[in-house]
């Protein structure tokens, strides 16, 4: 289960490997994005300009990808 060692956050990260298509004020950090649930299962994905391979690897090994916390925008991550 991925968890930010700076805010807690378990359920909301992003992969810092695909960057934000236009990067933007307020915008996505990650053009990648992906919620866990309460036992550490991807649950769902959502793809903002990656690629339809990448995105694929991300969901086969999501430990390989997730690494950027999307509540406080750490890449300080534990799994």
């Amino acid at each position: 289960m991925p968890r930010c060692l700076i805010c807690g956050n378990t359920t909301h990260f992003g992969s810092s490997q695909c960057p934000p298509e236009v990067p933007e004020a307020n915008g996505p950090m990650s053009s990648l994005m992906a919620n866990f649930d309460q036992e550490g299962y991807l649950e769902n994905m959502e793809s903002i300009g990656a690629e339809e391979e990448i995105s694929q690897h991300a969901w086969e090994d999501p430990q390989g990808y997730f690494d950027l916390c999307l509540e406080c925008g750490s890449n300080n991550i534990q799994w």
